[in-house]
C-alpha cells in the first residue's frame, strides 16, 4: 500500500516497484512463492512509471510478455 501511495504522489521509483511487484520476470528471478504475478498489472505501473519519469519503463513493458501470452 505504501508505494501505490507513493506512486500516486508522483514517486516514479515507488511505481516502479509496484510494476515489479507484479512483473511475472521479476518475480521468478526473486524465486518467490505466495506472489501472484500479473502481466496487466506489471505492465500499469510500469506506464505510470515512464509517465513520471522513469526511463527504463519503456524496457520493462516490452520485456514481459503480453497478457495473451499467459
Amino acid at each position: 500500500l505504501i508505494y501505490e501511495e507513493l506512486a500516486l504522489k508522483g514517486s516514479w521509483l515507488a511505481a516502479r516497484r509496484l510494476g515489479e511487484t507484479y512483473d511475472p520476470a521479476f518475480i521468478k528471478r526473486l524465486s518467490q512463492s505466495g506472489m501472484k504475478p500479473s502481466v496487466v498489472l506489471a505492465r500499469k505501473w510500469y506506464a505510470v512509471a515512464a509517465g513520471l519519469g522513469y526511463r527504463e519503463a519503456a524496457i520493462r513493458i516490452t520485456a514481459s510478455p503480453s497478457p495473451t501470452d499467459r
